[in-house]
């Protein structure tokens, strides 16, 4: 059986972990999922910004059972 402090173990190591939004992200319809590191959790996203299916997140914290997430911007190469 899980402890509370194993939740706060788990929780804590996903800060900064890339997800994949598996349900769009929507806090004004307080809705939203991520998959990361194989589990799914919800999520909303910190700026408010409604993030599509498939769309790379970085998770920024936890906020009770919820993944608060950024999306995730594609690194640019540097130029020649």
């Amino acid at each position: 059986r899980a402890t509370l402090g194993h939740f706060i173990h788990v929780a804590n190591c996903l800060i900064g972990k890339i997800g994949i939004v598996i349900e769009m992200i929507d806090n004004q319809r307080a809705r939203g999922r991520v998959s990361v590191n194989g589990a799914e959790w919800a999520a909303r996203s910190c700026d408010d910004t409604v993030i599509a299916i498939d769309e790379k997140v970085t998770i920024e914290s936890i906020d009770g059972v919820k993944a608060m997430v950024t999306k995730r911007n594609p690194q640019k190469l540097p130029e020649n």
